[in-house]
């Protein structure tokens, strides 16, 4: 059963509001920095003190003004004074943000998985790419909720990061914090070099938005890669349910308990849109990705998606489909 382990934050969370820094024991506390964003008001920055005083920061938000005086004003009531590193799980804005901030402020370097700090460096995708993929994927050529988009210098890759690692990591490193056991757990499938943090001692698991308590997270919302991202994303869910007795300190929302049930939750969200385009493709084999994504029952109802949401919708399906047609390859005699 998935139990809330913050009201403070969880209500705070339903209310777009910015709740307290939380301690989860002497050398362990949480701080939200506002996003700036009503629908997503803030990210759960942990900072983790080792038994020499220093400290490390996971997640330290987005770089706005207001994030950055919250988080520099926090950081110093609760008695930071030097770091040894800032860890992001992954490239995103909201994550990785005020990264360089810490950098600069306080000389801490900055640690992400390796393939997050190659994408960072990678130049992204632009409108001639979401052509393509239009086109490939069968959207008309009337189109008016994403073929606009193609013609946008801003289409849609407002996804990664600039900030370049000082560190990279890989899966299995642990993390130098005098007396604790920091280890780093690859996680892709948010993006390809997203990665979960595990505080082995205290059984705590900080999840950045690999598993959230209440929001399915997007798929492939980084650089390409060629694992498809649904298959890696069912994958890193299978590796993190095993720890059903921690704590979960995830990006957004709020601390939560029952990892295990949450990831079977969000494995039956994907699979289920798995069996909506398996059932679109038997009734019509060869049907475009368009026409498969126009027939699933997205969330928000497929009228309600533009731009880049519908972006996102098609590109899912695509992948769905592609496991389906590996997976029909692999079982044919």
């Amino acid at each position: 059963m998935i139990t809330t382990l913050s009201e403070s934050q969880a209500s705070a969370f339903r209310e777009g509001r910015i709740p307290a820094t939380e301690h989860l024991d002497t050398d362990t506390a949480v701080v939200a920095v506002p996003t700036g964003d009503p629908a997503n008001p803030f990210t759960l920055c942990s900072v983790l003190f080792g038994a020499d005083g220093r400290a490390i920061v996971i997640d330290p938000g987005t770089d706005t003004a207001a994030g950055r005086e919250h988080l520099l004003r926090e950081l110093q009531a609760i008695g930071v004074s030097t770091l040894t590193g800032v860890v992001v799980t992954h490239l995103h804005p909201d994550h990785l943000g005020l990264a360089g901030t810490l950098r600069e402020e306080l000389a801490a370097p900055v640690l992400m998985h390796r393939l997050e700090d190659e994408a960072a460096a990678a130049v992204p995708p632009g409108p001639a790419e979401l052509l393509a993929a239009l086109d490939a994927w069968g959207v008309p050529a009337d189109d008016m909720t994403v073929r606009p988009w193609s013609e946008r210098n801003d289409a849609p890759a407002g996804h990664l990061g600039s900030t370049r690692a000082d560190r990279t990591l890989e899966d299995g490193d642990v993390l130098d914090l005098p007396g604790r056991t920091i280890r780093v757990l690859h996680t892709p499938g948010h993006t390809t070099g997203h990665l979960t943090l595990r505080d082995e001692d205290r059984g705590i698991l900080f999840t950045g938005d690999h598993v959230l308590p209440t929001i399915f997270s997007g798929l492939g919302l980084g650089a390409h890669s060629d694992e498809n991202p649904v298959s890696a994303y069912l994958s890193s869910l299978e590796r993190v349910r095993g720890y059903d007795d921690h704590q979960v300190v995830p990006g957004h929302g709020f601390r939560f308990s029952g990892l295990a049930e949450r990831c079977d939750e969000l494995a039956a969200h994907h699979l289920t849109r798995a069996d909506e385009v398996r059932a679109v493709v038997t009734d019509d084999p060869g049907a475009s990705v368009w026409t498969i994504a126009s027939r699933i029952g997205w969330s928000a109802g497929w009228d309600g998606l533009a731009g880049l949401l519908r972006v996102s919708a098609l590109t899912q399906t695509d992948w769905h489909r592609s496991r389906l047609q590996e997976s029909a390859a692999v079982s044919a005699p």
